[in-house]
């Protein structure tokens, strides 16, 4: 049984709280985040590009991410921070150990 909306948001405000007191139980991934990641597995990224000027304005972003289109159409890019507020550089480590990134851009 899944713990309900107010335990996990305890759960959330605990950790914040007191991160050297929470139990692993709340370091486990929330449902709704193994969804989201369960909804990109076997995706395929079919282009890389910028944001547009125009998207960029959309979201009030000074900056442009970069963007990987994936097969069914989604877009993902990376954000600074979790409530969206600017673009992010996209950092990459190769198999080869090669690290490289894709900056944001103006």
């Amino acid at each position: 049984m899944s713990p309900g909306p107010f335990r996990r948001v305890a759960g959330q405000v605990l950790y914040f709280l007191f991160p050297f007191l929470v139990t692993d139980i709340y370091r486990t991934p929330p449902d709704w985040i193994a969804d989201n990641m369960a909804r990109l597995k076997g995706r395929q990224i079919v282009a890389v590009r910028y944001m547009s000027q125009k998207e960029a304005r959309e979201y009030d972003w000074l900056e442009r991410a970069p963007v990987l289109m994936l097969d069914d159409g989604t877009k993902l890019w990376p954000c600074s921070d979790d409530e969206g507020n600017n673009a992010g550089a996209l950092a990459v480590e190769g198999v080869d150990g090669d690290n490289w990134d894709l900056p944001t851009m103006t």
